[in-house]
């Protein structure tokens, strides 16, 4: 679990905001959606959404409205029922419109898969953050950042994140 809510919650394009700039749906989209085992194929990551009911795969959901349970994430849809047959595909639909809404916007919140290698990069490319500045990202150990905060005029953007490179 703990490997996991590091991956949530800490890449080299995520922001992070001082109490200046802070506020509520900032601090929400200030994570991340990955695939669990994804790094692995399809089928294990399928296995990794499973085995822990979409935990990773719904994390930006679960932070606009911490009242959605990640157990609740994963919804069944009947797509053919009959008598004798209930055929059902696993949707996450709170967290497929919510995508649907931020890449409307030009926000994506879909990480690298998580595993073992993910966890490297991530580790070796979020060293810390500056000491000033009140939007601030990751570097790493060279000093350099992934990105940086877009500041049209002297107020910062929604997100915090350079889209336009």
């Amino acid at each position: 679990m703990v490997l996991i809510t590091f991956l949530q919650h800490t890449d080299p394009l995520l922001p992070h905001y001082r109490a200046e700039e802070f506020t509520f749906p900032r601090g929400a989209l200030s994570t991340l959606d990955r695939n669990l085992l994804g790094d692995l194929g399809s089928f294990m990551g399928w296995i990794g959404a499973t085995v822990t009911h979409g935990i990773s795969e719904t994390h930006v959901a679960h932070h606009v409205s911490s009242k959605i349970p990640h157990y609740n994430a994963w919804v069944f849809i009947s797509v053919h029922s009959t008598r004798f047959t209930d055929q059902r595909t696993s949707s996450w639909e709170a967290s497929a419109a919510l995508k649907k809404r931020l890449a409307a916007s030009g926000l994506f919140l879909e990480g690298r898969p998580s595993g073992w290698a993910e966890v490297y990069r991530v580790f070796r490319n979020c060293k810390f953050v500056e000491d000033e500045g009140n939007i601030v990202f990751y570097k790493n150990a060279n000093g350099l950042a992934a990105s940086r905060p877009i500041i049209p005029g002297d107020a910062a953007s929604d997100s915090g994140i350079e889209l336009e490179k």
